[in-house]
């Protein structure tokens, strides 16, 4: 299923809701805050959308069509989620992924896993977040290890001798 063109605007106010764009002075360094027009919303929803059945295709559709108009259904104002302010934006989403029916809140996660996707699938913002920085390799040794002979473990104190006469006097 193709997305259509309102579709497609909406995908940026859906998923960008998530992760709303920032401009790169105002972003904190080191997180997956996208810079505006970076990421490819409505590419990666669409692929998101397309991997699965039928089925499972109309029901993310659904969930999408849900979130685009949570500003009708829940506060009965005539907008779409592109309509509102960022702010907003992320607060209807916090409150449709917290929503106390457990098929939206749980329909939400699939939008928030298409949503990382779309972050992770951006090389720029992978970057700036070190994903693909690989761990600090160990220097060879000059030296190899050496193993060390096992000593034998020494012999207990028998009850024939003082240390362990005492012992159980004392224990008396």
């Amino acid at each position: 299923m193709k997305l259509l063109g309102f579709e497609r605007r909406w995908a940026e106010g859906v998923l960008g809701g998530f992760a709303p764009p920032m401009a790169e002075a105002e972003a904190t360094p080191g997180l997956l805050t996208p810079r505006p027009g970076e990421v490819d919303w409505a590419g990666v929803f669409e692929r998101y959308a397309n991997a699965g059945t039928v089925l499972s295709q109309l029901g993310v559709r659904l969930v999408f069509w849900l979130a685009a108009l949570s500003p009708l259904w829940m506060s009965l104002r005539f907008a779409s989620l592109n309509g509102v302010s960022p702010e907003e934006r992320a607060r209807y989403v916090d409150r449709l992924v917290h929503h106390r029916f457990k098929l939206i809140s749980e329909l939400m996660i699939l939008i928030k896993l298409a949503t990382s996707m779309a972050l992770l699938g951006t090389a720029s913002v992978r970057a700036r977040s070190n994903f693909d920085r690989r761990p600090k390799q160990q220097p060879p040794r000059e030296r190899p290890l050496v193993a060390l002979p096992i000593v034998e473990a020494a012999p207990r104190p028998s009850a024939a001798s003082g240390v362990g006469r005492t012992l159980q006097e004392a224990a008396r």
